[in-house]
């Protein structure tokens, strides 16, 4: 019995999405590899239309490229891509810090920032520059998504920063990543003060 018959096909859809999103994410599949519709249903219990509406949804996004005859495959991406994209997050979590000292809704985010910030710190003494930067995106992710903004979240969503962790460490380097670290328990602790604005 496939999971089609208790779900609806969109959640059907979703769990493909982000079962495809965590093997890019993890780096069980990397940029060039094709992705095996029959494993993915497989693991899912899934027949092929939610998955392959799946992979059609990710080409749509520029994760995968689809490729005559052979489905599809994880798409590489250029270093001033990804680079861009680190620059669009970071936008979109100032404008989403600014939201929220405005509103006077810094405290509430405040904590949970300063309890990743901790983490990134830690991480970044020298340790995997990739896990690091996995707690830097959920920095940024849990400041938009305190902001309430449906477009802003949709956005962040639909960026899938985790499909690009091993690039970037690849692209910037261990040290490069690791030294920005420092930053974020000063950030959360401005924001938390009320300075986020400035």
């Amino acid at each position: 019995m496939t999971a089609t018959s208790s779900v609806g096909s969109s959640a059907l859809v979703d769990m493909a999405i982000k079962h495809i999103d965590r093997l890019i994410g993890e780096g069980i599949i990397r940029p060039g590899d094709s992705i095996s519709e029959p494993e993915v249903c497989s693991a899912l219990s899934l027949g092929r239309v939610p998955v392959r509406e799946a992979i059609r949804i990710l080409a749509g996004e520029r994760i995968l490229e689809l490729v005559p005859n052979k489905s599809a495959r994880v798409r590489r991406i250029e270093p001033a891509e990804l680079l861009e994209r680190f620059e669009l997050l970071s936008w979109l979590s100032a404008f989403a810090i600014q939201s929220l000292a405005e509103e006077g809704r810094n405290l509430e985010i405040g904590k949970t920032l300063k309890v990743i910030a901790r983490r990134i710190e830690a991480l970044g003494k020298g340790g995997d520059a990739s896990l690091t930067l996995r707690e830097i995106n959920r920095f940024h992710g849990a400041t938009i998504k305190a902001c309430g903004n449906r477009y802003l979240n949709g956005m962040v969503e639909r960026m899938r920063m985790n499909h690009y962790i091993l690039s970037v460490v690849t692209i910037l380097g261990h040290d490069l990543i690791n030294a920005s670290a420092s930053k974020y328990p000063m950030m959360a602790e401005a924001f938390s003060r009320g300075e986020g604005a400035k």
